[in-house]
């Protein structure tokens, strides 16, 4: 009850703001929350570079996270999730061979409290466009149920964040047809005063 709740709240305030930050950090809050997590993060992924990139940081991430930081194609388990599109569990994010962490990411979360990861992929229609990660002691399983729910969050996350995509696109477009209708008016106006 208390997810489905959590999920309609950020659905509301997903058709009431496109503000990707204040949206994501509501995720974020509501993950660490419902499924008792240490700490969770929201990425999105940068398609020109290929890069994650951090949107919103819930609970104790230690020094490893911080809104707007850069994480580099394929690292970390977010890493992997954007990679194989799938769910990632690990007991130990340090000791698991599947995980590419650089030396720097490895120093950072030796310093921070989680150990165990679930990290799911954000998906709209079959395209990554970030992650979900969230952090937990050391030897935490993540179950099926915990899984589906960061899903659904995840879901919701690609939502805002797509949504804030196609709504800066547009934006974007309309500026740059306004600039030229006043450009071409600026030059009729030239013409006809020195005409």
């Amino acid at each position: 009850r208390k997810a489905a709740e959590a999920l309609a709240e950020v659905g509301h305030l997903l058709s009431q703001s496109l503000e990707i930050e204040l949206v994501g950090q509501r995720i974020v809050d509501s993950v660490c929350r419902l499924i008792d997590t240490q700490a969770a993060t929201l990425f999105r992924l940068d398609q020109q570079s290929g890069n994650l990139v951090v949107v919103a940081v819930a609970g104790d991430v230690g020094p490893t996270f911080a809104r707007g930081e850069l994480f580099s194609p394929g690292t970390g388990a977010a890493g992997l999730a954007v990679i194989t599109q799938q769910p990632v569990t690990t007991l130990d994010v340090l000791a698991d061979p599947r995980i590419t962490l650089t030396p720097e990411l490895r120093g950072r979360i030796e310093q921070a409290k989680y150990r165990s990861v679930l990290a799911v992929p954000l998906l709209v229609q079959d395209r990554v466009i970030g992650a979900l990660g969230v952090g937990d002691r050391g030897g935490r399983v993540f179950g099926p149920e915990e899984i589906e729910l960061a899903q659904a969050f995840a879901d919701r996350a690609a939502l805002a964040l797509e949504s804030a995509r196609l709504y800066e696109e547009v934006r974007d477009a309309r500026d740059f047809l306004q600039s030229i209708a006043e450009n071409s008016a600026d030059g009729i106006m030239t013409t006809d005063v020195h005409g």
